[in-house]
């Protein structure tokens, strides 16, 4: 669509690569939604630039001190962070492959913080709301 074609050129010309990158990542998203009919989830994630940093926040979230999406609003550098960090209901692939080897891994449990996840883009925290398809799964 003409829509997509848009967002793809400002995709490939913004001059923020960490824009770019959450661009791509999300257009990855939608393009593969559209077409999946494979293993689905919802998640939520939260970026940060050290292990360190990523550690800490796991642990006032386990502690209970501090809700996922609250410290996904005050401490993600990636833009999800404004909405509690999260990522919407995506398929297998549509995320770069550390994700979607926690996110689909059958072990994972449904609202459990797992992390850190290292990237190209930093360190992850991330928290599985809903699979369906990974061994015939349903979880609500």
């Amino acid at each position: 669509s003409k829509a997509t074609v848009s967002v793809l050129y400002w995709t490939l010309t913004t001059p923020n690569p960490t824009m770019k990158a959450v661009t791509f990542l999300l257009v990855l998203l939608a393009v593969v939604h559209c077409v999946s009919a494979g293993a689905t989830a919802t998640a939520s994630h939260i970026l940060v630039a050290s292990e360190d940093e990523c550690l800490k926040l796991k642990s006032e979230i386990e502690a209970g001190t501090a809700t996922f999406a609250d410290v996904a609003k005050e401490h993600s550098t990636c833009p999800s962070g404004q909405s509690g960090g999260s990522l919407g209901n995506f398929g297998q692939g549509a995320m770069v492959p550390a994700f979607d080897q926690v996110i689909f891994d059958p072990a994972t449990e449904m609202g459990k913080v797992y992390g850190p996840v290292k990237t190209q883009f930093g360190y992850h925290l991330i928290i599985v709301y809903k699979r369906s398809g990974v061994n015939g799964e349903e979880s609500a």
